[in-house]
């Protein structure tokens, strides 16, 4: 078990220096304040903040300067007493040094000034940091205190427990006590961020990234380092309407991460978890020093379209969970002490729903028009040629108008919103060019491409009535072909029989007459 002195510096100071005090001078050459006041109290005020980029100096006890530190409200500390103690006396403050505390447990461990095993006493009221990160534990009797964080809000790492005794030697004049003793426990606060790059994707199937961003924990060692954290795990619930491909997990400074070696990566139905191993913990501290290194995290999905077909309400969302330490494994999101939840990100998807009617009767419904979708007019201009590229979905790049005339092209990106944004400008909007690749019987195709923008989102549905014209616009044409001359001839026939019945008849009656 890792073990360390859980005592400031200064007490083995003043333990040499009570000792020199005592055994070469007497105590009536003492200054009066060399020696503590066994009748006086003090406190412990503990300053939390943020662990700065840098370790910062080493703490004294004394006040300091805190200018540009981030104060941490409502981190909640609780003091307890080491029993066996007397600190007015040079044998209480040897036991004191020789004390030894375990920072992963609290447990304090060694033997008292009688040399039995050390005790723990009642432990004082919990205090909590106010909106200046200040918490006093005041009225507190000489002795060596044991301070330990038992609560803090989510996304903060707790700090170490530590040792500290009421009184100190003041580090300035090192001739004199302080008994109003100042402690500055850093706090590692960790925040995360998530985007969607979805710029490309422009049908169901195609591949959309989401990137998670995490603070690495910095807490502070005394030699200025950062010590690896005690876990490290992110979780993210995919949409039902995403497939997982990819994962993919690297720091932005720092070593490479090996998967299987430095961390795990476990999906469970539309689940990831990946959990970073004691290689990789180690390798999260080593990095902490660069401040601006972070724990990134790319989950490549494709889109898929729900059982029945739809891309549902066209809007995907998805957050990201980051545990900073394994204290937060245990709590749930919004909790004290627990993970921090990413802000909410969004991928938009919609329907384009086909309307198919008569330029001579709009309630004439027109089964049988079959259209493709391009994603540029230049292409749509190739429909139809060896050339053309139309937009795939599920399988099928052409799609036909049912009896009602209608036709729903499902699972196009919107125009509007890209990478998790609005555009705010319609010249820079997706457009998709609709073409007619085989008219319904009895019309013409339609002569040129329509433009068109899938906006709708929350609704997936952008309603589009397309008027195809009857054929030669309506109006009928001559007949022709072996049909037309059979009639032409039967005509002419007629004509001539007729002719000649009526030559006939006019020579009987001349006979006659």
């Amino acid at each position: 078990m890792n073990r360390q002195r859980g005592i400031l510096a200064s007490i083995g100071a003043a333990t040499a220096a009570i000792v020199l005090a005592l055994g070469g001078a007497s105590a009536a050459q003492a200054a009066p304040n060399s020696l503590p006041d066994a009748g006086a109290t003090g406190s412990i005020n503990i300053h939390k903040f943020e662990q700065p980029a840098t370790a910062g100096d080493e703490s004294t006890g004394a006040a300091r300067d805190t200018t540009g530190l981030t104060a941490i409200k409502d981190v909640t500390f609780t003091v307890t007493p080491i029993a066996g103690l007397d600190l007015t006396k040079n044998t209480g403050w040897q036991a004191a040094s020789q004390l030894a505390l375990d920072p992963a447990t609290g447990l304090v461990s060694g033997k008292d000034a009688a040399g039995n095993p050390v005790a723990l006493g009642t432990p004082l009221p919990p205090q909590t940091t106010n909106a200046t990160g200040d918490a006093t534990f005041a009225n507190l009797p000489l002795g060596m205190y044991l301070v330990q964080e038992t609560q803090a809000p989510a996304g903060v790492t707790k700090a170490a427990p530590f040792l500290v005794t009421v009184p100190l030697t003041d580090p300035d004049t090192r001739d004199a006590w302080i008994y109003d003793v100042h402690v500055y426990p850093k706090n590692s606060t960790v925040k995360a961020q998530k985007s969607v790059q979805d710029e490309g994707a422009t049908k169901v199937g195609d591949a959309i990234s989401w990137t998670i961003t995490g603070d690495l924990p910095r807490t502070a060692n005394v030699d200025g380092s950062f010590a690896a954290p005690t876990g490290y795990r992110v979780v993210d619930e995919l949409d039902a309407r995403l497939a997982l491909t990819k994962t993919e997990v690297s720091l932005t400074a720092g070593p490479a991460l090996v998967e299987g070696e430095d961390y795990f990566v476990d999906t469970v139905g539309n689940t990831v978890t990946i959990d970073f191993q004691a290689p990789g913990l180690a390798k999260l501290g080593t990095a902490a020093a660069d401040p601006q290194a972070k724990v990134r995290v790319v989950l490549t999905t494709t889109v898929v379209s729900l059982a029945d077909g739809t891309i549902g309400d066209g809007k995907i969302t998805n957050t990201a969970v980051v545990f900073p330490n394994k204290d937060s494994f245990d709590v749930k999101p919004g909790e004290p002490g627990g993970p921090v939840v990413t802000p909410e990100v969004e991928s938009r998807w919609g329907d384009v729903l086909i309307s198919k009617v008569s330029t001579k009767d709009a309630a004439a419904k027109l089964a049988g028009a079959k259209f493709q979708v391009f994603t540029s007019e230049a292409d749509a201009k190739q429909a139809g040629t060896a050339a053309a590229k139309p937009i795939v979905i599920n399988g099928e790049n052409t799609f036909e108008t049912a009896a009602d005339g209608t036709v729903r092209i499902s699972g196009l990106h919107v125009s509007d919103f890209v990478n998790g944004a609005e555009i705010a400008e319609k010249d820079n909007y997706r457009y998709y060019w609709i073409v007619e690749v085989e008219a319904p019987k009895g019309y013409e195709l339609l002569a040129e491409p329509i433009r068109t923008t899938v906006t709708a989102g929350g609704t997936a549905v952008e309603a589009l009535t397309v008027e195809n014209a009857p054929k030669n616009a309506g109006f009928e044409l001559p007949l022709t072909g072996a049909a037309g001359t059979w009639m032409f001839t039967i005509a002419g026939l007629l004509v001539i029989g007729g002719g000649i019945a009526m030559m006939l008849r006019r020579r009987k009656a001349d006979r006659a007459a």
